[in-house]
């Protein structure tokens, strides 16, 4: 008897263990944010946060960050085709870096949150924007105006010309 129940057992939390991950894979691109957003912002609302050195703040936040972001891929796509040709220890560098940057601009703006609300709109996903699909967004970099200038350059002087 008790074979059995483990038998029924086992099968029954490997589904369930199978199912989380999934259902967790299931939230839209905007609720993923939502969730993240409100761990930051219920860190930084924390009394005792607030009372905290501004480096241990900075500390805390950039734990929890760092589980949102994927530096390297940010990175990469900073960069575009140049990643490429960096080798594995620049690349490193420039994920280090980039990342310290990214710290540096936004740590003080993060820290200066004072329960303001934060509201998230309704999301468009590229693929449903109506009348457009992926394939179909414009490449602006080969876009010519009737001048045959390339686009943003038509109405721009340059000296001694």
């Amino acid at each position: 008897m008790r074979l059995i129940r483990i038998h029924l057992i086992v099968p029954v939390i490997l589904m369930l263990a199978l199912a989380l991950p999934l259902a967790a894979l299931a939230a839209s691109p905007k609720e993923a944010v939502e969730v993240d957003v409100q761990k930051v912002l219920t860190t930084l609302a924390e009394p005792a946060f607030k009372d905290q050195s501004r480096e241990v703040k900075i500390t805390k936040i950039r734990s929890i960050i760092n589980e949102i972001f994927d530096y390297t891929e940010l990175s990469k796509r900073t960069l575009g085709r140049e990643w490429a040709k960096f080798n594995a220890a620049q690349q490193a560098e420039f994920v280090k870096l980039f990342s310290d940057l990214l710290e540096k601009t936004y740590a003080d703006r993060l820290l200066a949150y004072s329960n303001e609300k934060v509201v998230f709109d309704k999301e468009n996903m590229l693929n449903e924007v109506p009348g457009r699909s992926l394939q179909q967004r414009p490449d602006r970099r080969r876009q010519e105006n009737p001048s045959g200038l390339p686009a943003g350059a038509e109405g721009r002087q340059v000296e001694g010309l």
